[in-house]
């Protein structure tokens, strides 16, 4: 075996609008090959140069099929967890300000698909029961206190 080797390995990393998308980054072949250029070890081999650099947060990767498909897998989930959860600031952030402008009969009519949005959220898992819960809670008092 060549110690020297370098392998190649792909790592998932997302760009400025959200999309997943894979950059080759460099690692030893082996535990031996990283032996082989430890500085400490007498006579030792610097280690080959490499344009590769981590960058941020990125996990490391493995090349292999069922580490690419999650990662592929992840991703998907990721979108679709971030969709229901500004879906459902939205639908907060709507009936909050309904209150405030004080029209009862159109704020109650936004806390019932709030409520339901709320619902949806825990069957996702996007939100806990306790807290969508205390929101249905705390929401539905200041539109039966409106006037």
């Amino acid at each position: 075996m060549n110690a020297s080797l370098i392998l190649t390995s792909i790592r998932l990393r997302f760009d400025a609008n959200g999309r997943g998308c894979y950059h080759r980054t460099a690692g030893w072949s082996s535990l031996v090959a990283r032996w082989a250029h430890n500085p400490k070890v007498g006579g030792s081999n610097p280690p080959p140069a490499t344009n590769f650099h981590k960058q941020g947060n990125e996990a490391d990767m493995a090349n292999h099929f069922s580490a690419l498909k999650r990662a592929r897998q992840t991703e998907r989930r990721t979108a679709r967890n971030r969709a229901n959860a500004s879906r459902l600031r939205g639908t907060l952030r709507e009936l909050r300000e309904t209150i405030e402008k004080g029209d009862k009969s159109v704020a109650e009519k936004v806390y019932r698909t709030t409520v339901s949005v709320l619902d949806k959220a825990i069957q996702k898992g996007t939100l806990h029961e306790n807290t969508a819960s205390r929101y249905k809670s705390r929401l539905g008092k200041r539109v039966i206190a409106m006037k």
